[in-house]
């Protein structure tokens, strides 16, 4: 019968660390996370300047599983259930400013999700333990396997750092959103934008085939956000006249120079909104490139982007999981517009901090400009001059096999 690896560390402290359960090593010693895994947790905490022996450490299950699988639990006489209704007794009688579940397992007992690849980075509500705040992150014994989510797990555990100094939600962005307007008030916004030159961050929805524009999200402020909606319940939103105006001046909008345009996966939006606005100019960051330029090892999708450079929680199936109905996608449109100028300031410090600025604004947007335009109108060539070069490597090639065979 394996033993019971008892917690360790105080009820009191700032940051409890929840495991899956005690491995071989753990077992053996009687002590959490002494393993291959321990070494490699212990390592990422004193990365993010936290104190292992400062943080209180435990399992969801308390005993070690035979081979390791949750799913022969039974074997030993426990179910999930029971040590997830233990560990809940445990933690209400802690006093913890944030709790980090480690993998899958520990995720769902504290929260009910369950991909820890989603929702690792995100400050979370409990749903075991009430106003407890959650962030989770990657086991390590999963890193151990895939070594570069160290990164993702250095920038959680500094995110931890930071979250464990209150107990509170303050740091959740409290964002405004302007869905579904009027005519008018559209018009306002847009003639405001005009008006104001400054940073713009630009994000549209399509559908799946991108043959058609549901909406268009638009924000000079992380903190709101204003959605142009073109479809409403399957149909034209506007009048044809009301449309019209609409593109307008939003071409207007994205034509000027005198703003900077902040877009993720820029090449994407200005190819389908092309034919209603021509080139978008001035753009100033793709922050997708520039995530793959500061850290080509890691992934540059929004989520991850969010995850690493704003506090706004896991978001990107809220618009899958309300049936993309037009408020849910609203909604999702504005938040990627607010993450994506969020984020793109911080990753402008980064790219001064690798001392990258130059080349990325001097040489990788503006050649991202001329792929655009090669891709739109294609590129004029010298066809006798082609011929001229196709019939020069030809005669080269010709008198190497002939050499070759004597």
């Amino acid at each position: 019968m394996p033993r019971i690896v008892n917690p360790l560390g105080s009820s009191s402290a700032k940051i409890c660390i929840v495991g899956e359960a005690p491995g071989q090593e753990e077992d053996a010693s009687g002590i959490p996370f002494v393993g291959s895994s321990g070494k490699l947790l212990n390592r990422l905490l004193r990365t993010a300047g936290i104190d292992r022996n400062e943080c209180y450490i435990t399992n969801v299950i308390k005993q070690r599983p035979p081979e390791n699988d949750i799913d022969r639990l039974g074997e030993i006489g426990l179910t999930l259930d029971n040590c997830v209704k233990e560990l809940k007794d445990e933690l209400s009688h802690n006093s913890h400013n944030i709790i980090v579940p480690l993998g899958n397992v520990a995720l769902q007992a504290l929260t009910s999700h369950s991909s820890i690849t989603k929702y690792r980075g995100s400050i979370l509500h409990s749903t075991l333990i009430e106003n407890q705040k959650i962030i989770p992150t990657i086991h390590p014994a999963a890193a151990l396997r895939q070594y570069e989510v160290t990164a993702l797990m250095v920038a959680d555990f500094t995110k931890i750092k930071r979250e464990s100094e209150t107990p509170g939600f303050e740091s959740i962005p409290q964002r405004i959103f302007t869905i579904n307007p009027t005519y008018l008030n559209t018009l306002d916004e847009l003639e405001r934008l005009i008006e104001e030159p400054k940073e713009l961050s630009l994000d549209i929805e399509t559908n799946f085939g991108a043959t058609y524009i549901k909406c268009v999200g638009l924000t000079d402020n992380p903190l709101t956000a204003f959605c142009i909606p073109f479809i409403s319940g399957k149909k034209s939103r506007w009048t044809s006249g009301e449309e019209t105006q609409i593109w307008k001046r939003l071409k207007h909008l994205l034509n000027l120079s005198t703003n900077y345009k902040i877009i993720q996966n820029a090449l994407f939006e200005m190819t389908v909104l092309y034919p209603w606005v021509g080139e978008i100019s001035s753009v100033y960051i793709d922050t997708m490139v520039a995530q793959n330029l500061c850290y080509p090892e890691l992934k540059k999708d929004l989520g991850t982007i969010t995850s690493l450079y704003t506090n706004e929680p896991f978001y990107k199936d809220d618009a899958k999981e309300g049936n993309y109905e037009d408020e849910a996608l609203w909604n999702y449109n504005c938040k990627d517009v607010c993450v994506t100028l969020e984020a793109a300031r911080t990753l402008n410090q980064e790219l001064e901090h690798f001392k990258m600025q130059d080349f990325f604004h001097g040489y990788i947007m503006p050649l991202q400009k001329l792929l655009f335009r090669a891709s739109m109108k294609g590129i004029e060539s010298d066809i006798p001059l082609m011929q001229q070069y196709f019939n020069q490597v030809v005669q080269k090639y010709q008198y190497k096999s002939r050499s070759s065979s004597i």
